[in-house]
């Protein structure tokens, strides 16, 4: 995860090469940003060498600004806020709001202007009605002059510095976005996430007080894949039409960022679903199956497309099966069903939402012609774990298995939305375990899948979607006869 510690140089007008890092070596925010550069490709000079060329950034903590600052650099990049008046320098300064560590950053914008500051706090999912009440007051006092320091706190604040006069503050990425169509002047905030490195970084982009694009770009040089991927999806989506292109995003380009990969599309209003699940929002997560259910439909072919699908899954169960006690005849075992459309996804993180109404993103796993039901169980599982609260991987498993097993309040609703989307289909009851065991089994590949792009950097711990199959397979009430259904 070294890399994530220099992704703040996102937020720059041009690449990094060479730069210089100023500051105690033993704070943890330094030796993360030198530590990231380095990994970046980045030449980084230590505090005490002699600097020779202007370096494209200098990195420093808000108590070396003064030191910093005497450097010639492209940027300057100040870890906190500086104790001076960086008026009073010629230089101009552009103050950043960071969420998360300063060396391990997963959202940073400008403070100026507060037009996304005041996107942030509004879209911002809350905990209960009181932190709701404090984020309408916050948002207010963005359209106040209030002093910056009360809106960030140093902790949480970074400074841009560059020379009055010179580069336009716009980040390179979203200068690069501007080919296909970008406004690139406008506001924006940075999700960094907390995943591995393959992990898109995403700039939001917004035209007036709304989101209009959404840029998604690689920390690696070279990474393509999951931009080539997602192209290729959102084309399955044009081709689809119907309620499908109606919740998706509109692809507007793959574009290089100075040796990144990046993607632009348009935004979806809201947030992300997995946030607002704490709400409770039924009637939400009602229309999101339904809409499954009538891809499903829309989308659907004949058995015979799904013949090299089936034969994949063959080898998938032949490869994980002894391990987790899956029989060796499970893809035969499911009668002729219609092929459809997956997004393959599709958990709570991939679809935005205002509340009310939704868009799918991140299409990138999507498949066509893919097995019936498994975008409905996918999601299901990550919802119905989730609407109880916050859980760590075990007691999600633990809560899934309860659901599916007809033992919580919940499992009405999730055997409501199997039932009807099977009897839209023609499926009969009968396959539904069976096919349920191969779309666990399918997932629990994906850290596999994963582990050979990151070529041997550290991945993400395991969710509890990948790790189902062996749990559902031991329950009495589910596995391939899914017995609890069945009732």
């Amino acid at each position: 995860m070294t890399l994530r510690g220099a992704d703040l140089r996102f937020v720059l007008p041009h690449t990094v090469e060479h730069a210089v890092v100023l500051g105690d070596g033993r704070q943890p925010q330094v030796r993360a940003m030198a530590a990231g550069l380095r990994e970046a490709g980045v030449e980084v000079a230590e505090a005490t060498a002699r600097h020779g060329a202007r370096p494209d950034l200098v990195v420093a903590t808000a108590r070396c600004s003064r030191e910093a600052l005497r450097l010639p650099a492209r940027a300057h990049l100040l870890l906190g806020r500086p104790p001076v008046d960086l008026r009073l320098t010629g230089r101009a300064a552009h103050p950043l709001l960071v969420r998360g560590d300063l060396g391990a950053p997963r959202l940073v914008l400008p403070l100026v202007p507060r037009t996304g500051l005041r996107y942030l706090l509004r879209t911002s999912a809350s905990t209960s009605g009181l932190v709701r009440g404090a984020s309408r007051t916050a948002a207010l006092a963005t359209r106040l002059p209030v002093p910056l320091g009360l809106l960030a706190p140093s902790r949480s604040s970074a400074t841009l510095v560059l020379q009055h006069g010179g580069t336009d503050p716009v980040p390179a990425v979203l200068r690069a976005a501007a080919e296909v169509g970008l406004r690139a002047d406008r506001p924006w905030l940075l999700r960094l996430g907390t995943g591995d490195v393959l992990q898109r970084a995403v700039f939001t982009v917004l035209d007036g007080s709304q989101p209009a694009w959404v840029v998604k770009f690689s920390r690696v040089a070279g990474y393509d894949r999951s931009f080539v991927d997602d192209a290729a999806g959102l084309a399955l989506v044009r081709a689809a039409g119907g309620p499908v292109a109606a919740r998706a995003p509109t692809y507007l380009g793959l574009v290089d960022a100075g040796g990144l990969t990046a993607s632009v599309e348009t935004a979806a209003a809201g947030n992300q679903l997995s946030l607002l699940l704490h709400r409770r929002p039924w009637h939400l997560l009602d229309s999101i199956a339904d809409w499954i259910e009538d891809v499903g439909r829309h989308t659907a072919q004949p058995g015979s497309a799904l013949e090299a699908e089936r034969a994949r899954m063959r080898r998938a169960v032949i490869e994980a099966g002894v391990s987790v006690g899956a029989p060796a005849d499970l893809v035969d075992s499911v009668p002729p069903i219609p092929a459809v459309l997956q997004h393959n996804d599709l958990g709570g993180w991939n679809l935005i939402t205002d509340g009310r109404d939704f868009t799918a993103v991140d299409w990138e796993s999507a498949r066509r012609p893919g097995f019936p039901i498994w975008d409905l169980l996918y999601f299901a599982a990550d919802v119905l774990a989730q609407v109880d609260g916050p859980a760590d991987t075990p007691t999600r498993v633990a809560r899934v298995l309860r659901v599916f097993a007809g033992e919580s309040e919940h499992s009405a609703r999730l055997f409501r939305w199997v039932h009807s989307a099977a009897g839209s289909a023609g499926i009969p009851t009968s396959a539904l375990g069976a096919l349920a065991t191969l779309c666990w089994i399918h997932h629990s590949r994906s850290a596999e899948r994963r582990a050979g792009d990151l070529r041997g950097a550290a991945p993400a711990p395991l969710g509890h979607l990948a790790s189902l199959t062996g749990a559902w397979l031991a329950h009495p009430a589910l596995g391939v006869a899914w017995r609890a259904l069945q009732r």
